[in-house]
Protein backbone atom coordinates (compact mmCIF):
# COMPACT_ATOMS: atom_id res chain seq x y z
CA UNK A 1 0.00 0.00 0.00
CA UNK A 2 2.29 1.95 0.66
CA UNK A 3 4.29 1.82 -2.74
CA UNK A 4 1.42 2.58 -4.65
CA UNK A 5 0.53 5.94 -2.99
CA UNK A 6 4.51 6.73 -3.24
CA UNK A 7 3.83 5.90 -6.73
CA UNK A 8 0.71 8.32 -6.63
CA UNK A 9 2.79 11.06 -5.37
CA UNK A 10 5.34 11.21 -7.70
CA UNK A 11 3.03 10.86 -9.94
CA UNK A 12 1.06 14.01 -9.02
CA UNK A 13 4.47 15.60 -8.62
CA UNK A 14 6.00 15.17 -11.92
CA UNK A 15 2.51 16.51 -13.47
CA UNK A 16 2.72 19.75 -11.06
CA UNK A 17 6.36 20.14 -12.11
CA UNK A 18 5.66 19.84 -15.78
CA UNK A 19 2.82 22.28 -15.53
CA UNK A 20 4.61 24.62 -13.62
CA UNK A 21 8.23 24.41 -16.54
CA UNK A 22 5.22 24.53 -19.19
CA UNK A 23 4.22 28.08 -17.54
CA UNK A 24 7.64 29.18 -16.81
CA UNK A 25 8.38 28.47 -20.59
CA UNK A 26 6.02 31.15 -21.94
CA UNK A 27 6.50 33.84 -19.24
CA UNK A 28 8.69 36.73 -21.80
CA UNK A 29 12.54 37.49 -20.51
CA UNK A 30 13.12 39.99 -18.10
CA UNK A 31 13.68 43.41 -19.65
CA UNK A 32 17.16 45.65 -18.36
CA UNK A 33 17.29 47.18 -15.62
CA UNK A 34 16.63 51.36 -15.56
CA UNK A 35 18.46 54.04 -13.81
CA UNK A 36 14.88 55.81 -13.28
CA UNK A 37 14.93 57.94 -15.90
CA UNK A 38 11.47 59.28 -16.37
CA UNK A 39 10.23 58.58 -13.17
CA UNK A 40 6.93 60.77 -12.00
CA UNK A 41 5.35 61.09 -8.81
CA UNK A 42 3.22 58.20 -9.21
CA UNK A 43 6.05 56.13 -9.26
CA UNK A 44 8.18 56.84 -6.90
CA UNK A 45 8.04 58.08 -3.18
CA UNK A 46 11.10 60.47 -3.44
CA UNK A 47 9.81 62.57 -6.11
CA UNK A 48 6.69 62.55 -4.66
CA UNK A 49 8.07 64.04 -1.30
CA UNK A 50 10.43 66.49 -3.10
CA UNK A 51 7.42 67.65 -4.85
CA UNK A 52 5.26 67.89 -1.90
CA UNK A 53 7.42 70.02 -0.08
CA UNK A 54 8.51 72.59 -2.52
CA UNK A 55 4.60 73.35 -2.94
CA UNK A 56 2.51 75.59 -0.50
CA UNK A 57 -0.26 73.28 -0.71
CA UNK A 58 2.18 70.24 0.15
CA UNK A 59 2.74 72.08 3.27
CA UNK A 60 -0.57 72.36 4.22
CA UNK A 61 -1.84 69.13 3.77
CA UNK A 62 1.05 67.56 5.32
CA UNK A 63 0.39 69.68 8.16
CA UNK A 64 -3.44 68.83 7.70
CA UNK A 65 -2.93 65.31 7.71
CA UNK A 66 -0.57 65.61 11.05
CA UNK A 67 -2.77 67.01 12.83
CA UNK A 68 -5.49 65.01 12.18
CA UNK A 69 -3.39 62.08 13.00
CA UNK A 70 -2.34 63.84 16.11
CA UNK A 71 -6.17 64.55 17.17
CA UNK A 72 -7.46 60.58 16.32
CA UNK A 73 -4.54 59.40 18.11
CA UNK A 74 -5.66 61.61 21.43
CA UNK A 75 -9.49 60.83 21.01
CA UNK A 76 -8.91 57.13 20.74
CA UNK A 77 -6.29 57.01 23.85
CA UNK A 78 -9.03 59.53 25.84
CA UNK A 79 -11.59 56.78 24.86
CA UNK A 80 -9.46 53.67 25.49
CA UNK A 81 -8.82 54.60 29.09
CA UNK A 82 -12.16 55.68 29.52
CA UNK A 83 -13.43 51.72 28.28
CA UNK A 84 -10.73 50.40 30.41
CA UNK A 85 -12.17 51.91 33.40
CA UNK A 86 -15.51 51.42 32.81
CA UNK A 87 -15.27 47.45 31.49
CA UNK A 88 -17.50 48.69 28.19
CA UNK A 89 -15.47 48.44 25.30
CA UNK A 90 -17.80 49.42 22.29
CA UNK A 91 -17.33 53.74 22.76
CA UNK A 92 -13.93 52.32 22.11
CA UNK A 93 -14.08 50.12 18.74
CA UNK A 94 -16.30 53.27 17.33
CA UNK A 95 -14.02 56.31 18.28
CA UNK A 96 -11.01 53.99 16.80
CA UNK A 97 -13.16 52.70 13.87
CA UNK A 98 -14.35 56.31 12.89
CA UNK A 99 -10.69 57.49 13.67
CA UNK A 100 -8.94 55.36 10.99
CA UNK A 101 -11.67 56.19 8.34
CA UNK A 102 -11.29 59.77 8.86
CA UNK A 103 -7.26 59.77 8.93
CA UNK A 104 -7.20 57.38 5.46
CA UNK A 105 -10.41 59.90 4.02
CA UNK A 106 -7.89 62.98 5.10
CA UNK A 107 -4.06 61.41 3.70
CA UNK A 108 -5.96 60.66 0.29
CA UNK A 109 -7.64 63.80 -0.10
CA UNK A 110 -4.28 65.55 1.01
CA UNK A 111 -2.47 63.70 -1.48
CA UNK A 112 -5.29 64.42 -4.33
CA UNK A 113 -4.59 67.96 -3.31
CA UNK A 114 -0.87 67.75 -3.72
CA UNK A 115 -1.19 65.90 -7.33
CA UNK A 116 -4.12 68.83 -8.21
CA UNK A 117 -2.54 71.38 -7.25
CA UNK A 118 0.84 70.24 -9.40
Amino acid sequence: MKKQINAIAAFVTANIVGAFNTVYAALPTAGAVTTGAGVTNTTSPFVFVKELMTSGVGIAAVAISALTVLGVAWTSYAAFVESRQKGEWKNFGVTASIGVVLVLGVVLMSILAVDYAA
